[in-house]
This record gives structure tokens, sequence and C-alpha cells, in this order.
């Protein structure tokens, strides 16, 4: 059936409109992080811009 049509003999007729709830997206949980033994043993980097050294 066409939805616009629908809605319009719904709108005619009074009748209220069931409005469908959105599926969840189901999410795996992260992994646990790894408990350091040494310091400055993993290093990771942060950034906000990346860029080549022509500019691009």
């Amino acid at each position: 059936m066409n939805h616009k049509r629908v809605y319009w003999i719904y709108c005619e007729l009074e009748l209220n409109l069931r409005i469908k709830p959105r599926k969840r997206l189901k999410r795996e949980k992260p992994d646990e992080l790894a408990v350091l033994e040494v310091p400055n043993e993993v290093w990771s980097m942060d950034f906000m811009a990346d860029r080549l050294e022509d500019g691009r």
C-alpha cells in the first residue's frame, strides 16, 4: 500500500496512525583495556587534523 494514501485516509477518518518504533542496533561491548606492567610500554596518539607535506 502507498504510505501517503494510508496517511491521508487515516487523517480523513480521524484515526490514530500507528507509529512503528525504531529497531535499536545491538552493539558489542569493547574489549577491556590491558593493564601495563612497565611505564611507557604502549604509546598512542590523538589528533584533530592530519596533513601531508604538500598541504593536502
